[in-house]
Order: C-alpha cells, then sequence, then structure tokens
C-alpha cells in the first residue's frame, strides 16, 4: 500500500511534516515506545513524532510481509527494523503494525513489538520459564 510506504519513508528521512500528510486529522497513533503511548489528533501526533526523531540518529524500516484485510481498509504490516539513537545504541527488533485507512490516509496506527511483559510480571513469568526448562524437556 502507497500510504504505509510513505509514513515509513517520510519517518527514515525524518520528514515531519511528510509524515504528518500521512494522517487524517482525527488520527490516532498507538506506540509503546512514546512517553505517551496514545496520541489522537495531529498535534499530538506531531509531537510524539518530534520527539522520536530528535531522540534518533537514524531510522530503518523493511516490510517483512503486508498483509491486506479482504474488502476494508485495514493492513497488518510486518516490519525489521534497525534503528540507531542519538546516543550511538543501535537498535534492531521486529515490529508489527495495525493500519486503518480512510480516503488514502491513515486513520489508526498501532505498533506491537515482540517484547515480554517488564516489571514484575515479567520477573514472575521469567523464574516460571526457568523453572519450567529445568523440569520439562523442548519437544523436537
Amino acid at each position: 500500500m502507497q500510504i504505509i510506504n510513505k509514513i515509513l519513508e517520510a519517518i527514515h528521512n525524518k520528514n515531519l511534516p511528510e509524515a504528518l500528510a500521512c494522517f487524517t486529522e482525527d488520527a490516532t497513533l498507538i506506540d509503546p515506545h512514546y512517553p505517551y503511548p496514545t496520541m489522537r489528533g495531529l498535534e499530538n501526533i506531531r509531537a510524539g513524532l518530534d520527539w522520536s526523531m530528535q531522540g534518533m540518529k537514524t531510522f530503518h524500516f523493511e516490510i517483512v510481509r503486508l498483509y491486506p484485510l479482504p474488502e476494508t481498509q485495514h493492513y497488518a504490516v510486518e516490519t525489521h527494523c534497525e534503528h540507531m539513537m542519538r546516543i550511538g545504541k543501535e537498535l534492531v527488533f521486529d515490529q508489527v503494525f495495525l493500519v486503518e485507512l480512510e480516503n488514502n490516509k491513515i486513520k489508526s496506527l498501532r505498533a506491537f513489538e515482540p517484547y515480554r511483559p517488564n516489571g514484575l510480571l515479567g520477573i514472575l513469568l521469567t523464574l516460571n520459564h526457568v523453572v519450567y526448562r529445568l523440569t520439562h524437556k523442548q519437544c523436537k
């Protein structure tokens, strides 16, 4: 889908006006990487993207797979990301976006990362995994 390539290219180029032009006026952007993970409306999306672009030296998104939902304006986009933070830390991870379009613009974009839960839940889950691995063999 052309608009999905356009938004990723605009972010790659750190072109905030071009990125914002991809969204409807009342769009929603949800991404747990941001200080405010849910951004509604262009002003909030602008502030979030500006924050992101200020903190990153480079962005790189590679579309691995694009899944259109038949007879809708909804897409699932699987990407491989290789970003570089301004402090020199490389971020390499896979990410999935759910995208809803309206009149060839992004009405809703939601990011999902394959991270484990953090905090106390993350600690308990990790301990549970260790115990399970010590008591069960992996299937071949």
